[in-house]
């Protein structure tokens, strides 16, 4: 947990001791990141500066890259990536589009 990071109310973050499939065990998370409330994180990286919407859920391996924002409700299936300074939604999450500069610097300063 990266310093200046925030995890709402019901939030889980989770880590397994090992991944059979090969996918990344541990749960990472960067600098300044907020996670939303219902949050579930199971073997996940969040870059810094990245945003979760309420009940979103990173599943086994996916990485979400920094200065990225998850709308709320987003799952992220295993070994998915999302790049940085995207806005991506839905389930399974897809690309929306990328962040406006306004958007960007309303994240939080790292």
């Amino acid at each position: 947990m990266g310093a200046g990071s925030t995890v709402l109310d019901r939030a889980v973050l989770h880590a397994a001791r090992s991944s059979p499939t090969g996918l990344p065990a541990s749960t990472v998370v960067g600098k300044g990141v907020t996670v939303g409330e219902r949050c579930l994180l199971r073997s996940a990286t969040v870059g810094d500066g990245s945003v979760l919407g309420d009940g979103c859920i990173l599943m086994e391996g996916s990485v979400v890259g920094p200065a990225a924002v998850l709308a709320p409700g987003t799952v992220l299936p295993p070994g998915r990536a999302v790049p940085g300074g995207e806005l991506w939604a839905g389930v399974p999450a897809s690309h929306v589009r990328p962040l406006t500069p306004d958007e960007k610097a309303a994240l939080p300063a790292l």
